[in-house]
């Protein structure tokens, strides 16, 4: 039977959707090979939607996996290997994250400095030239507009950043708690 991980994984409220896929795709490309975690979840979800009790379905799904040759230590091995791939995910969106954060607000700290320096040359234009009074003033009030939307836009990056990082982290927690119960589970059960 082929492994349904949206179905094992994906049955929850508040989850981004465009990032629980993305980490069951991670979990399916890292899927080791023969009956594992992944196969003994899919197992045992299928004996609970037969309605039996959460050990007796743990106890069932292993013994057929020992069947199998899957040994207790290779079943939470394999569990810890998909943490690690999840673990590994957060750590690549983390740094991707932190690449955009740093290339938007390095660009919006060069540009605000510009015209800081901008500013600063149309006042010191302003006072040696009082004939160009008005057109400076108009300079002033041009950069100084930017420069607030600047500072607004590299505040409303951060937040957007932040607010992705934490969706993604959101359903990256669900699916590791998920599988630290079910490894818990697997300790109590057998």
């Amino acid at each position: 039977m082929p492994l349904d991980l949206q179905k094992i994984f994906g049955d929850v409220q508040d989850i981004d959707e465009k990032y629980l896929k993305s980490l069951l795709g991670a979990l399916e490309r890292e899927n080791l090979k023969g009956f594992d975690y992944l196969e003994f979840k899919q197992a045992v979800q299928n004996l609970l939607a037969m309605n039996m009790e959460p050990a007796t379905a743990i106890k069932s799904a292993f013994a057929t996996a020992q069947t199998m040759g899957l040994t207790k230590e290779e079943l939470l091995r394999s569990a810890e290997h998909y943490i690690a791939v999840l673990m590994g995910e957060e750590k690549k969106v983390r740094e991707a994250a932190g690449r955009k954060l740093e290339e938007r607000v390095s660009g919006v700290s060069k540009k605000k400095a510009q015209l800081e320096n901008a500013i600063q040359a149309a006042k010191d234009r302003m006072a040696a030239l009082k004939t160009e009074l008005q057109q400076l003033e108009k300079d002033l009030e041009k950069h100084s507009a930017e420069l607030a939307a600047l500072s607004q836009k590299g505040e409303l990056e951060k937040q957007k950043i932040a607010e992705r990082e934490a969706a993604f982290l959101k359903a990256s927690a669900h699916i590791k708690e998920a599988i630290a119960a079910d490894i818990e589970q697997i300790r109590q059960a057998l």
